[in-house]
């Protein structure tokens, strides 16, 4: 019972991980774009307009994906879905630095980081409430909320860190490698479930107890 308890309070752990960290991933892009918009307008010679249309394609994507990837979710399942969309979120932050040479570019990458942002929100929210305790689920919730200001100040940091000492394309390039950490943390929910099922499936296979009537029916017969 006690290593059944520990088992689920991991998996709970991880699963808040998962939900705080996909959360993060998926709103850094548009904030990295927005922290890093001097450097970017500068080596790109793009105007405040030009960013400001970039950074309004992000959440226009997100707002018009929203209800798709819920729906996406409840088809593949919240752990699939959360994990693609930490991949996604990936590719969006190292297209970015790799593909980010003009506006379009820069826009057509945020509309992919768009779509992952609007699938992280579901998928984190149906995870916490299938991974987490009902009397746990308050501080999970605020927890995972507090990944938008985690965002924020990740890219923040990214300015004096990166972008002022080595360029803003690596700042994109740390954001990718940091977006698969939600994968980790899957893996850490998924172990959790593995060492449950066997107790679960013993439970669905054990004969279930005769009612009295035909338990004393048996017994007058034998």
């Amino acid at each position: 019972m006690a290593d059944r308890s520990l088992l689920d309070r991991r998996r709970g752990v991880n699963a808040v991980g998962a939900a705080a960290s996909a959360t993060t991933v998926g709103a850094l892009p548009v904030y990295l774009v927005g922290a890093l918009s001097v450097q970017i307008g500068r080596d790109l010679d793009l105007s405040s307009a030009a960013i400001g249309t970039i950074v309004a394609t992000f959440w226009g994507t997100s707002a018009l994906f929203s209800v798709a990837a819920g729906r996406f979710g409840d088809l593949v399942g919240v752990r699939t879905g959360l994990g693609l969309c930490a991949v996604l979120a990936s590719l969006s932050l190292m297209g970015t630095a790799v593909l980010g040479w003009s506006a379009w570019w820069l826009a057509s990458t945020l509309a992919v980081a768009g779509v992952a942002n609007a699938a992280a929100h579901p998928y984190s929210n149906m995870l916490l409430t299938q991974a987490v305790p009902t009397r746990r689920r308050g501080l999970a919730f605020g927890i995972k909320q507090a990944a938008i200001p985690l965002a924020t100040l990740l890219a923040g940091l990214a300015v004096p860190a990166l972008a002022v000492t080595v360029g803003w394309r690596w700042a994109f390039v740390s954001a990718a490698v940091l977006a698969l950490l939600p994968l980790l943390m899957l893996r850490g929910v998924d172990r959790g479930r593995q060492h449950r099922r066997p107790m679960a499936s013993r439970r669905a296979h054990r004969p279930a107890p005769l009612p009295p009537c035909c338990a004393d029916s048996c017994a007058s017969r034998l």
